[in-house]
């Protein structure tokens, strides 16, 4: 019995000095395969980009880089633009923040370059039950993880599994997330422009596209604020390392009067440190909301694809 406990607290004590080597090596964004993925093929691929689109599923099958340069270079006026897609699916806007803070930091996006960074709702729901998705959470993020409208029971029941999650992931170093590289990345390689996947295949989808759960969306005041305070903060950081910082809100469908956009997006939208772009608006991008451009219910196809960059392109150029 004591022969076993001893080699069973030695092979414990070898797996805990691997995970913490493991975790003490591996790079920021190892979590998140597809980013991974496209940061190792950066160097080769776009050496001399200058210009990087961070977000979900939203950003990497909807922001076509090569038409988007073609149309920014169009303008005499403004300097050669040279892009590349970092999006990658399921990115939270915890993510989002986090893999964007880094890649500054870590010169992944080099000085004197442009940066969007996808905005999209924080719900309490999101990234809790998935390792690779919790990574980039601390502790000082419980505000945004439990609504105060929640029963305490349920806002408990949130904490307890989000940090489960988080447990999980460090005590596997992460090496669980590369399963999720396989038909990705294969996808990319075959078929990606510089890290653009568009969704090629027509759907059947002919309903009006609901982007938005609204039920879910539970913001208070405080969350909006530990919000903004997170997205000045990364445009700082940004600033600091002379990269000019984007925020982009993707074709969501949200109403005008809602919390999400009278108390986040106009409140950005009104302050003169940060940069803003609203692809969110059916009243001025109609087209971006009919039905025929959509492959399911929350993503454009590739003829969408190239309409949302198209418009992106147009915006982008009159905020100079």
């Amino acid at each position: 019995m004591k022969r076993i406990l001893l080699n069973s607290s030695i092979i414990l004590g070898i797996h805990l000095i691997l995970i913490c080597a493991t975790n003490a090596v591996k790079p920021f964004y190892f979590e998140n395969a597809t980013f991974r993925g496209k940061v190792e093929n950066l160097a080769k691929e776009c050496p001399t980009c200058n210009a990087f689109f961070i977000g979900s599923s939203l950003t990497f099958q909807q922001v076509n880089p090569m038409l988007f340069d073609s149309l920014v270079n169009l303008n005499e006026r403004h300097p050669l633009i040279k892009s590349y897609n970092l999006g990658s699916r399921q990115v939270t806007l915890l993510e989002a923040l986090y893999l964007s803070e880094n890649s500054i930091k870590e010169k992944i996006i080099p000085a004197n370059s442009t940066l969007f960074v996808e905005l999209r709702p924080h719900t309490s729901m999101d990234s809790l039950f998935t390792a690779k998705n919790t990574f980039y959470r601390g502790f000082g993020d419980l505000e945004l993880v439990t609504a105060p409208k929640e029963s305490l029971l349920h806002r408990f029941s949130i904490m307890y599994r989000s940090f489960a999650q988080y447990f999980f992931n460090y005590i596997n170093g992460g090496l669980l997330s590369t399963l999720n590289k396989n038909f990705v990345l294969e996808q990319l390689d075959e078929e990606g422009i510089r890290g653009f996947l568009p969704l090629k295949a027509s759907s059947t989808f002919r309903d009006k596209p609901i982007l938005i759960d609204h039920g879910r969306i539970q913001y208070d005041r405080d969350q909006i604020n530990v919000i903004l305070e997170k997205l000045r903060h990364v445009n700082e950081v940004a600033n600091k390392h002379q990269i000019r910082l984007i925020y982009l809100v993707p074709n969501l469908l949200f109403k005008e009067s809602s919390i999400w956009k009278t108390h986040l997006i106009y409140t950005l939208d009104k302050d003169s440190t940060l940069e803003i772009i609203d692809m969110g608006q059916p009243k001025l991008y109609p087209e971006l909301f009919d039905p025929d451009q959509y492959y399911d219910i929350r993503h454009l196809n590739e003829d969408g694809a190239n309409l949302y960059t198209q418009y992106l392109a147009e915006t982008y150029l009159d905020l100079e």
